[in-house]
């Protein structure tokens, strides 16, 4: 099924250079970047986007979440892509694991003994439904709320 996903590329991974190696993979997964901009979010475009995720953060995953919004993220610039193609999430997702595995870069659900996020490159949509919301927060500025 042809569909479209939000792939981030966070300051990390921007400041090592991956950007033309997560380009080049998403191409060779024969997806298509249908649309691309570089951005500095606003803190409401950060909670925003992990909001839509729904989850019930805990204490630590909250500290992170605020970490992420009121300085990582907001101060900082992200490449931001929208890839459209057959079963564009999955096959995003599976680019996001193995850039994270091949580069070594653990995933923001952990954090250091300060409560700071363990950065990592790149993002993608995790379903068809938050890709969705999650293009309307990054390329048409729409805070969305659920619930």
């Amino acid at each position: 099924m042809t569909e479209r996903c939000l792939v981030l590329i966070k300051p990390d991974g921007l400041s090592r250079g991956l950007l033309p190696t997560i380009i080049s993979r998403i191409q060779d997964a024969g997806l298509i970047i249908t649309e691309q901009k570089y951005i500095t979010a606003s803190e409401e475009q950060c909670r925003g986007h992990y909001h839509v995720k729904t989850r019930n953060y805990g204490a630590t995953e909250t500290q992170i979440v605020d970490y992420l919004c009121k300085s990582y993220v907001k101060d900082n610039s992200v490449c931001a892509l929208i890839v459209e193609g057959e079963n564009a999430v999955a096959v995003a997702h599976e680019i996001k694991m193995k850039i994270r595995k091949e580069f070594g870069i653990d995933t923001i659900e952990k954090a250091d003994s300060e409560g700071r996020a363990l950065h990592n490159v790149m993002h993608a949509s995790e379903t068809p439904a938050h890709a969705e919301m999650e293009i309307e927060i990054w390329f048409h500025n729409k805070i969305l709320t659920i619930g």
